[in-house]
């Protein structure tokens, strides 16, 4: 399974995880600030950032997802084989249903892990 996200015209496919820098508020303020710029978003540094710490929670949380699965345990998503993609109008949109006060505490992996298990849920 690989996790990609569509933000703007660039597609996000997952990459080795590193640590995950931004808390979920911050990362969600800066993907507003750069929706709202169109186009030309992602020619900004900012872009680069935001795409590189996506692609590491998405993959860190694929990961983790992984390991449950393999363990016995029951993952916390449940998202299809191959390649699954989210706009970033959508991603947005999930990560606004995670209260401010919580985001404002989790990292960017939790944030993507609950945004893919709104998305995927497991049956």
């Amino acid at each position: 399974m690989r996790v990609c996200l569509l933000i703007g015209l660039a597609t996000l496919c997952a990459t080795p995880a590193s640590a995950q820098d931004m808390n979920a508020q911050r990362l969600y303020e800066a993907g507003v600030a750069l929706k709202a710029q169109g186009p030309l978003a992602l020619v900004t540094p900012e872009f680069r950032e935001i795409r590189e710490e996506l692609q590491a929670a998405a993959d860190a949380a694929r990961a983790e997802a992984r390991a449950n699965k393999a363990a016995g345990r029951k993952p916390r998503f449940c998202a299809p084989e191959g390649e699954q993609t989210m706009g970033s109008g959508e991603l947005i949109r999930r990560v606004e249903m995670i209260p401010e006060a919580e985001r404002r505490k989790i990292d960017s992996q939790e944030m993507m892990t609950r945004v893919l298990a709104q998305k995927y849920p497991c049956t």
